[in-house]
Formats: C-alpha cells, sequence, structure tokens
C-alpha cells in the first residue's frame, strides 16, 4: 500500500502516515534481526526493493513537521488473541483462518447493533456467588482479617454450617406468611452443586438477614448482630438489583423481594418509612411484570367475588360441602381454643373429617403430608398442602400462587399497622385489589385434583377476610365515591364480616390459633374501618336508595331505624374482640416468664402489632365512653410492647411509642383510670434458642 502525499495532500495526515510507517519500519527490523534467517530473507527483500525505478513527489509538496523533503515509502498491507514474492497461484494461502472455537462462517446480514446492545452476562455471577457467600462468613469468623486467595476445607466446612445454621433459625422461627417455600425442593437446590447456580443469590442473602436477625436480640448477638443483618439484607437489595439490570428475572427474584419486604417490616435500627415503601413497591412491581395475580386467567372459576359470602359462593370444581360435627363455638370459646395450643407450641391433633361429617381441613394440612416440617418450619404446619402426583411445571405454578397470597399477607398485615399509627401508605399496590385477581385459592387447586377439600375452607376464609380488609381500606380513602355507593359497600362489607365470621365457627379444625385466630382479626379491623362510613353516611341516603334495589334498602332501613340495635350489635363485638385479645396477650407475657425462648424475643415486628392493639383501644374508647374495658386492655397490650423494646432498639420505633404512650396515659387520667406503670418491666434470662450449638446438631 502507497502512503505519501500529492499535490493537493493534507499535511497532518501524511505526517501521520510518515509516523506510523516510521513505527512499523522500527518494528520490522527488530523482528528481522532476531534470527540469522529471518536477517536473510530481509536482505534479499532488500535488494529485490533497490531494483525498483525511484519514483519522486511533486516539487510543490510541504515539508515534514522537522523541516524535512518528504519521500516517498512503501508499507506492506500486512506482516507478510514483502510484495514481489506474491503468487496469484497461492491465493488460498492469504486467507485468514476462522477465528477459534468458530466452525461456521458468519451471517454476513447480522446486524451490528445487536452485538452492541446484547444484555450483561450472569454467568459469572452465577458460578461464584456462593463461594463469595462462604468468604463474607468466613471473614466474619476471622474477624475481617481474613488474607488468603482461597478458603481451606475447614473454613469452608465452617461457613457452610453457619449458613444453613442461620436459614435453618430463620424457618425455626419463621410464620406461615412464608410457607410459599417448597422446603424439600429448596433444600435440594441449594445442597446440590450442580443446580445450586439457579438460585437467586438475592434470595439466600435475604433468608439469611432475617436469620442472623432473628438471633440479635439484646439477649443475643445484639447490637453486632443487627449490623450483620443490615449488612446481609443491603447485599440482598444489591444483589436483586443487580439481577434486573442483567434479565435474570425469575420466581426467585420475587421471592427475594419478598423477604426483602419482610426485613423492613422488622424494629431494625436503619428502619424508615421510605426504606419500607421502597420494598414493598419493588415485591409488587415484579408480581405485576409476571403477571402472577391473573395466573389463572383461563379458568372459569379463577375469579375472586368479594361479597360471594353471603350472596352464596359457588362451589369450586371438586370441593365438597361439609356439616359440623360440634356445634358452633362463640368468640370467647375460639380465644380459649388459642389459650390451650399456643402459637409456639402447635399440633395437629385434631380428628381427621371426612366430606359430609365435619370439618376436614387437617387432613390437607402440610403437616399430614409432610410430619417431618415441625422440626424444620414448626409454625407451616397448619398451612395447606401441596398437591401430590403434579408435575414439576404444576408445583412451581403452585409456588407463584402461593408467592402472591403470601404477598397479600404481608401487605396486611403492613395495613395493621400503618391504618393503627395513622400513617398513610401513599403506595396503590395492585396486590390490594381484589379484582385484579384471576388465582385459584390453595384449597381449590386441591379441589380440582379430586381431593375432597371442603368449600369455606380454612385457608380460603382467611384470604377473604384479608381482602375484605384491604378493600374496606381503600374504599374509606377514595373520597370521590359518591354517599349511596360508599353506604352499599358498607352494608356489604358489614354482612361479608358477619358471612366469613359465621363460616369460621362452624369449622372443627384445630388451626385456630394459626390461622382463623388472624382471620378474625382482620375482620374486626375491616368492620372498625366501615364503621365510620355506617355513623356518616347511612342516614344520609335512607331516602334516596333507587327502588329496584331492595334488599339493599332494607338493609339501609334496618341499620338506620334500629340503629340501637346495630351499636349493641357492635359494641359486643368490640367487647368480644378486646377479651380476647387481653387473653391472648397475657398468655403470652406469662408464657414468657416460664419460657423465655418463645417467639416473643425472636419477633420484633409484633412490637407494632401491640401498638396497633393500643391504638385500636383508644379509637373504641374514643367512639364509647362507657367502653372503660379498652383502656383496661390497651393497659395489658403495652406489657409485651415494651418489653419488647427493649428487646430490639429502634430510634423510630421508640419516637412513636412515646407520643402514643403518652395519649394513653392521659386519656387514662381523664377517664379516672389508672395509668400503665411508668417502670419497664424486666427482660427475661438469656435464652440459647437458634444458638450456634444448634446448627451443629444439624
Amino acid at each position: 500500500m502507497e502512503a505519501g502525499g500529492s499535490a493537493d495532500g493534507e499535511p497532518q495526515r501524511e505526517e501521520h502516515a510518515t509516523l506510523s510507517t516510521n513505527s512499523t519500519l522500527v518494528s520490522l527490523e527488530r523482528s528481522r534481526s532476531s534470527s540469522p534467517s529471518v536477517a536473510s530473507s530481509g536482505e534479499d527483500s532488500a535488494a529485490r526493493s533497490a531494483k525498483k525505478s525511484r519514483i519522486d513527489l511533486a516539487p510543490d509538496q510541504p515539508l515534514t513537521a522537522d523541516g524535512k523533503p518528504r519521500a516517498r515509502v512503501y508499507v506492506a498491507c500486512q506482516g507478510c488473541f514483502d510484495p514481489s514474492t506474491f503468487e496469484r497461484s497461492k491465493v488460498g494461502s492469504y486467507v485468514l483462518p476462522d477465528p477459534p472455537g468458530e466452525t461456521t462462517e458468519q451471517d454476513p446480514t447480522e446486524d451490528a447493533a445487536e452485538a452492541l446492545s446484547s444484555e450483561p452476562s450472569v454467568q459469572f455471577t452465577r458460578e461464584t456467588w456462593w463461594d463469595s457467600l462462604l468468604t463474607l462468613y468466613a471473614l466474619e469468623d476471622d474477624g475481617n482479617n481474613l488474607q488468603v486467595a482461597s478458603l481451606t476445607a475447614a473454613q469452608r466446612s465452617t461457613s457452610i454450617l453457619r449458613i444453613f445454621t442461620d436459614i435453618r433459625c430463620l424457618f425455626q422461627t419463621s410464620v406461615y406468611w412464608g410457607s410459599f417455600i417448597h422446603l424439600p425442593r429448596f433444600f435440594e437446590t441449594i445442597l446440590d452443586p450442580t443446580r445450586r447456580p439457579t438460585v437467586q443469590p438475592g434470595l439466600i442473602l435475604g433468608m439469611l438477614a432475617m436469620g442472623t436477625f432473628v438471633q440479635s436480640c439484646e439477649l443475643r448477638r445484639g447490637a453486632k448482630g443487627r449490623s450483620r443483618a443490615l449488612k446481609l439484607i443491603d447485599q440482598a437489595h444489591a444483589a436483586i438489583q443487580a439481577s434486573l439490570s442483567a434479565n435474570w428475572v425469575d420466581i426467585g427474584l420475587i421471592q427475594a423481594a419478598w423477604f426483602l419486604a419482610f426485613f423492613e417490616m422488622q424494629a431494625h435500627p436503619a428502619q424508615s418509612w421510605e426504606r419500607n415503601r421502597s420494598a414493598f413497591v419493588l415485591l409488587d412491581s415484579l408480581i405485576r411484570l409476571f403477571s402472577l395475580t391473573t395466573l389463572d386467567a383461563d379458568l372459569p372459576d379463577s375469579r375472586f367475588s368479594l361479597f360471594a359470602m353471603h350472596d352464596g359462593m359457588p362451589a369450586a370444581a371438586g370441593s365438597v360441602d361439609f356439616e359440623p360435627r360440634l356445634t358452633a363455638v362463640t368468640p370467647q370459646q375460639t380465644y380459649a381454643k388459642f389459650a390451650t395450643n399456643p402459637i409456639s407450641h402447635p399440633t395437629a391433633s385434631a380428628p381427621t373429617g371426612i366430606p359430609n361429617a365435619g370439618c376436614n381441613c387437617v387432613q390437607f394440612t402440610i403437616g399430614r403430608q409432610w410430619p417431618a416440617v415441625v422440626e424444620v418450619a414448626p409454625l407451616w404446619d397448619g398451612t395447606v398442602m401441596w398437591p401430590p402426583n403434579v408435575t414439576e411445571g404444576e408445583v412451581r405454578r403452585e409456588e407463584c400462587r402461593r408467592l402472591v397470597w403470601s404477598s397479600v399477607m404481608l401487605a396486611a398485615g403492613h395495613n395493621s399497622y400503618t391504618s393503627a399509627s395513622g400513617e398513610v401508605d401513599h403506595a396503590d399496590l395492585s396486590i390490594k385489589h381484589y379484582d385484579n385477581f384471576a388465582l385459584l385459592l390453595p384449597g381449590d387447586v386441591l379441589a380440582r385434583s379430586g381431593m375432597p377439600v371442603a368449600r369455606h375452607d380454612i385457608w380460603a376464609l382467611y384470604l377473604r377476610s384479608m381482602l375484605l380488609w384491604h378493600t374496606g381500606l381503600r374504599m374509606r380513602s377514595d373520597r370521590a365515591m359518591p354517599d349511596l355507593q360508599r353506604a352499599q359497600f358498607a352494608i356489604d362489607a358489614w354482612l361479608e364480616a358477619d358471612a366469613v365470621e359465621a363460616a369460621l365457627d362452624l369449622h372443627t379444625c384445630n388451626l385456630e390459633s394459626r390461622l382463623a385466630y388472624q382471620a378474625r382479626e382482620f375482620l374486626f379491623n375491616a368492620r372498625m374501618c366501615i364503621s365510620s362510613d355506617f355513623q356518616r353516611y347511612l342516614p344520609h341516603v335512607s331516602s334516596c336508595v333507587p327502588e329496584g334495589r331492595l334488599r339493599s334498602a332494607r338493609e339501609l332501613i334496618f341499620f338506620v331505624v334500629d340503629r340501637e340495635r346495630s351499636s349493641l350489635l357492635y359494641r359486643e363485638k368490640c367487647e368480644a374482640w378486646l377479651r380476647g385479645q387481653m387473653a391472648v396477650t397475657q398468655f403470652l407475657w406469662d408464657c414468657l416468664h416460664t419460657n423465655p425462648a418463645n417467639e416473643l424475643g425472636t419477633r420484633s415486628f409484633l412490637v407494632y402489632w401491640f401498638m396497633g392493639h393500643v391504638t385500636r383501644a383508644l379509637v373504641l374508647w374514643e367512639n364509647d365512653r362507657g367502653m372503660t374495658l379498652a383502656l383496661d386492655a390497651a393497659k395489658v397490650f403495652v406489657l409485651p410492647l415494651e418489653y419488647l423494646m427493649q428487646l430490639w432498639p429502634c430510634p423510630r420505633q421508640r419516637e412513636k411509642w412515646q407520643r402514643l404512650r403518652y395519649t394513653l396515659v392521659d386519656t387514662c387520667l381523664k377517664a379516672g383510670v389508672a395509668p400503665p406503670t411508668p417502670a419497664l418491666p424486666p427482660p427475661p434470662p438469656q435464652t440459647g434458642l437458634c444458638a450456634p450449638e444448634l446448627g451443629a446438631a444439624t
């Protein structure tokens, strides 16, 4: 190839060509002098080049940057991750070989822009995240002084033991909200080195953060453990964001987001409203991304009707009716059943039911399907069993359904706190809208597989109570709704709550302490939510009900005309709820002194549960000054609340409680009731629950 200038050439380009040529020649010269054969070849080439005639440049060429005349030089096109010797008969020897690893010719029509916009690879992360996690745990053991490039066999073994100890502590203390995880499949995957790379790192990090946190009250790992849990949850958040950036999005990523949201409900030192809201928005966004709430849209009985109970909900395909063997229980009997079967020591001792001969829910619990669950996750034994004899795809599909319902549970628990504390949740999550659902309930899935699950099973009633609670909060905040529509909703919601509660009373299963207990609480919360609408709107709309809505008109007239009777019914339900909550709280408080290792020492989020109870008790007192039982109940709730605050220090939590406690004391003094004692209760002795020695026996 010829490099030089012409009469109208550009001086800068020629100068660049000259410098490049000189550099190339120097490189060639050095390579030729490296061996005698190469030097000899260079001399022959120089002799042949000398025979060529010299071609001078045009006389008007400008000088170089150094002020010297320009000269014409020749540069070979290639050095041949010289031209006089060229023979036309050997063209094939000058063709470059294919790049390593390529056996086919590249498609010449391929768009180069596609390669530039390809997504980043996550293969490296999948192959290395487990080793990085082991190193992280080894650093903690070695006081962050680990200096080796790789872990020894002993260090890896110790880290693995600690990781599974933390995971086991999570499951040992986990409420049934997290039962969307299929435990056998989970452990099979995480223990298999060939399948482990398919697990989302954010899921394991989030589980480890929770497993670490539940062991980090002031009686256990203390501030150091809580700090470590925060580091793990931050790494879990980073892993989730990295997977999103790399488009590694699967069901495991949504599970990771669930644990992130659950962690933000705890009383950890860095808690803030912004962190909490962000975690729930992320979870809801991922559920919408996968359209999980409409997973069964192709099935005709997958749509959810909020007011189906008092209108006669159609039975799911395969479900059966049941008649109770025992008489319906009263609310007082319900809470008495709880006291004999505490949350921390669940059993499945209820008699097995058969169709048309009593409630048969226990027959379809995971405790019956997999008895070993009481050793791994004791509080999950009352959850619904997994569909048997189905394909891997169907199991994963059911895992997706349960993840949605568990997210509904998580949001319901969060609603309880925000509504009680006066905070407004501006995040309009899709999982709070029942009309977004086209999803089978857990019992419906079993019924479709041919199992005789009773309609209105305990799990369906529990979910119905939560969705009613979600909807009541949403309707109360919708100030654009016409008064008539608001009043109609209030009546329908009230009747639905009565219907669900009546169905709960017919159950003879021994699942009250794990599911029905909280279902009743959600029903009471829903009644409190809509009771203001009864008082505020019904008197104004009773005279303008359309004639075509006779049923609704009759209901409106009943509640307006017989206001005294309806008020008495409401007060009776309120007092029953207060007595029940007082009994449960006192039972937990007594157990705390006889068994310090119970769940109060591992569940910091119960602080907000008790705070919500105090707030509701004050609201009931404000609405009915004759209900002194509300103030007595509030003082009972204070005992475990302030004890938990000692175990789980949280600045934001303490600030809120100080304001609420002042209100409670002031209200008691004005009502002539003795206020709660200012002295905090002493902490119980140190517990060994989920201690490191637990993992040694694993």
